[in-house]
C-alpha cells in the first residue's frame, strides 16, 4: 500500500523569526593612539580590539603612554569588561586631525567612548569650541556632540584651560564632551583619564539599580590631584570639570554638574539608543506588518515602555513629581504616570493623522515623558541642642 503525503490535508509552513539588532554597547572605548606599535599591525590594520592590558604593552611596549592608559583602563573596579566591553585602540595616521582620525574609525568601528595619547596641547586645540568652530571647521567636540552614540573625554593638567577650553566647552553645550582636570604630569593625567573612563563607562544597564554616579568613587592607580586647592575646586564646579581629589583624606573623584554630570550624560544616551533599537526590531521582527491602527501604535508603545522599565530597574528614572509646565496627552493620566511608574508613553491618536503621513507609512508621533532618579552628591545638616 502507498502511503500518501499528510500535506494533501493539512500543509504546515515554518515561519523564522527575523534576527534583530543587538543593544548598542556601551562600554566600548576607543583610544586614539598617536604611538607607533612595535609590533607592526597587519598590512591596512587601522584598530586593535583588546580585553586586557598584556596584549597592549606586546604591542606598544609595557613603558608606551597607550599600554599605560590600557592598564588604568582593566585595573579599574568594575570597569569596560564588567558590561562586556572592550578597548579599540585606533591610529592617528601621519598628518592626519584628532577630529579626521574620529571621523574615519567612526565608520569602521562600533564604540561609545574616546580618549586619546595625543598631548594635552593637541587635545586641547582638537576640542577647542570656540576658533575653530566659528571658523566652520569640524572639531572633535563638534562631531561628537552630532553623534546619538558617542561620549569624548579630555584631560588637562593646566589651570587656564579650566576657565579656557573647558569653560567654551561648557558655554557652547557641549556636553558630550567631557572635561577632566588633573595637575600632575601630562602622562599622570592621561592615567587619571583613562581610569575615569573606565570606571565611568562600566555601567550594565540590564541590571537593578546600576547606574552610578561618579562622585567620590575610587580610581585604582590613581594619587590625588597634588596641586588642588579649595579655589582651583570652585574654578572646576563653574566649569564643569571632574577632579580627583583628597577629602579628608579619602581619594575620590569630585564630579560637578555645570555641563551636565557625567551619568545624566551617559544615562541619556544609553535611553536614545535603548529605544531606537526595540522601535526598529519591533517593526524588522513582525512577520506580516504593525497595522496603522490604535493596536499597532499600542504594540510599537509596548515595545517603548519596556525599555522605559528597565530604565526604573537600573535606576536611571524613578517616580516622583513632575515639576516642568510642559506636558502632553491627558494632562491627569500624564502626572499619575510621572507619579506612579516615572515615566509616560504617548501617541497621537491615528485618526487624527494627515493623509500625507498615512500615505508614506508613517506611525503618530509618541511621545514620553521621564522623571530621572537623579543622585544625592552632598546634604546639609542643622543640630539643635537643649542644655
Amino acid at each position: 500500500m502507498n502511503e500518501l503525503s499528510l500535506s494533501n490535508v493539512i500543509n504546515v509552513s515554518l515561519v523564522p523569526t527575523a534576527s534583530g539588532l543587538s543593544e548598542f554597547n556601551t562600554a566600548n572605548v576607543l583610544l586614539l593612539s598617536t604611538e607607533t606599535p612595535i609590533e607592526a599591525f597587519g598590512q591596512n590594520e587601522e584598530f586593535r580590539i583588546y580585553r586586557g592590558p598584556t596584549a597592549v604593552g606586546n604591542d606598544f611596549g609595557v613603558n608606551s603612554l597607550t599600554a599605560q592608559m590600557a592598564t588604568a583602563i582593566f585595573a579599574q573596579s568594575p570597569n569596560i569588561l564588567s558590561n562586556s566591553g572592550a578597548l579599540i585602540i585606533g591610529l592617528k595616521g601621519a598628518g592626519e586631525s584628532q577630529a579626521e582620525a574620529l571621523a574615519r574609525l567612526k565608520q569602521k568601528v562600533l564604540f561609545c567612548g574616546f580618549v586619546t595619547t595625543d598631548t594635552i596641547a593637541n587635545d586641547i586645540a582638537a576640542n577647542a569650541a570656540g576658533d575653530s568652530s566659528s571658523a566652520g571647521e569640524a572639531t572633535v567636540c563638534s562631531i561628537i556632540n552630532a553623534e546619538n552614540n558617542k561620549i569624548n573625554f579630555i584631560v588637562s593638567n593646566v589651570q587656564s584651560d579650566i576657565e579656557g577650553a573647558f569653560k567654551d566647552i561648557k558655554d557652547a553645550s557641549f556636553s558630550k564632551t567631557r572635561c577632566l582636570f588633573y595637575g600632575g604630569t601630562e602622562t599622570e593625567a592621561k592615567i587619571m583619564m583613562a581610569a575615569y573612563v573606565s570606571k565611568a563607562m562600566s555601567t550594565v544597564f540590564e541590571g537593578s539599580n546600576t547606574t552610578q554616579t561618579m562622585h567620590l568613587k575610587p580610581l585604582t592607580g590613581v594619587t590625588p590631584d597634588p596641586v588642588m586647592t579649595e579655589t582651583l575646586l570652585e574654578k572646576c564646579k563653574t566649569n564643569g570639570v571632574d577632579s580627583y581629589i583628597s577629602i579628608a583624606g579619602i581619594a575620590c573623584v569630585f564630579s560637578t554638574g555645570a555641563n551636565g554630570f557625567f551619568d545624566e550624560v551617559f544615562n541619556e544616551l544609553w535611553f536614545v539608543n535603548a529605544l531606537q533599537t526595540v522601535g526598529f526590531n519591533y517593526l524588522r521582527q513582525t512577520s506580516t506588518k504593525i497595522p496603522q491602527t490604535e493596536a499597532g501604535m499600542t504594540g510599537l508603545k509596548s515595545a517603548y515602555m519596556n525599555v522605559c522599565a528597565r530604565a526604573v530597574n537600573n535606576g536611571f528614572i524613578a517616580p516622583g513629581k513632575w515639576t516642568s509646565p510642559d506636558t502632553f496627552g491627558d494632562p491627569v493620566t500624564f502626572k499619575n504616570n510621572i507619579a506612579n511608574l516615572g515615566y509616560y508613553v504617548y501617541s497621537n491618536p491615528v485618526a487624527e493623522q494627515s493623509q500625507a503621513d498615512r500615505e508614506d507609512r508613517k506611525a503618530p508621533l509618541c511621545q514620553i515623558a521621564v522623571k530621572a532618579a537623579g543622585a544625592i552628591h552632598s546634604t546639609n545638616i542643622i543640630v539643635n541642642i537643649n542644655l
